[in-house]
């Protein structure tokens, strides 16, 4: 029996989205994301940019998905994808996946995920747009 009612549910599968701001070039960030009701698998995530997202291959910005655990200290990468110039979006653009770690997909009961940005070389900017995080209730 799960937690949650939610998770008694067959094939239950959830999604949040949260809008994200542009970033300067050179310039990480951190949103926190969402906080787990209880234990669930990450099945996929995505960056839907506004506008189209440049890429380089020296200088470049990596989007990740980071498990910051119950206390808030945790550096676990669950998705990530580097916006390098073989890796380019294109506005509102779905298929931009973020690589899934399926080794540390596994999210327990009140951890917490969150959104980085890293910059490689000095970066780039970063176009707006929403992160969409598909799970399921284990």
């Amino acid at each position: 029996m799960a937690t949650t009612f939610l998770g008694d549910i067959p094939g239950n599968r959830f999604q949040f989205v949260e809008n994200v701001a542009s970033q300067a070039s050179g310039t990480d960030s951190y949103v926190p994301l969402f906080r787990a009701p209880q234990a669930l698998s990450v099945l996929a995530a995505y960056f839907i940019p506004a506008t189209a997202q440049a890429g380089s291959g020296t200088d470049y910005k990596t989007i990740q998905v980071i498990n910051r655990g119950a206390a808030g200290t945790g550096t676990t990468v669950v998705a990530s994808k580097a916006y390098s110039a073989a890796s380019l979006a294109t506005a509102s653009f779905v298929g931009a996946a973020l690589t899934v770690n399926t080794a540390a997909s596994t999210v327990t009961t009140s951890q917490t995920l969150a959104w980085y940005t890293t910059s490689t070389g000095s970066g780039i900017a970063t176009v707006a747009g929403q992160l969409q995080v598909e799970y399921q209730l284990t």
